[in-house]
This record gives C-alpha cells, sequence and structure tokens, in this order.
C-alpha cells in the first residue's frame, strides 16, 4: 500500500522523485517477501537461535 498523499522536499530534483516512487518500493517488496520466504522455511529452533 502506497502512501497518496506524501509530498517530497522540494530540494529533490524529478529523477530523485521517480527513484523514490519506482525502485525503492519494489526493493522493500523484494527484500520483505526473500526474508518471509526465508523465516518460512527454517525450523522454529533456528529462528530461536538466531534471535539471541
Amino acid at each position: 500500500m502506497r502512501e497518496t498523499n506524501y509530498e517530497y522536499p522540494c530540494e529533490w530534483i524529478e529523477w530523485e522523485k521517480q527513484y523514490i516512487t519506482d525502485c525503492i518500493n519494489s526493493h522493500v517488496c523484494e527484500t520483505v517477501g526473500f526474508l518471509q520466504s526465508v523465516l518460512l522455511n527454517a525450523w522454529p529452533l533456528d529462528c530461536l537461535l538466531c534471535s539471541c
């Protein structure tokens, strides 16, 4: 879900605004998806040992 009422700082140039909108959102989604798949494939004991 993307916020539609967010205003970028006025000192940003147009390509920075476009990069944030396009690339950062997709990188975040890919990273969260990868983390979710790793955690779902891990044994519960592995998750407990990693959190220490």
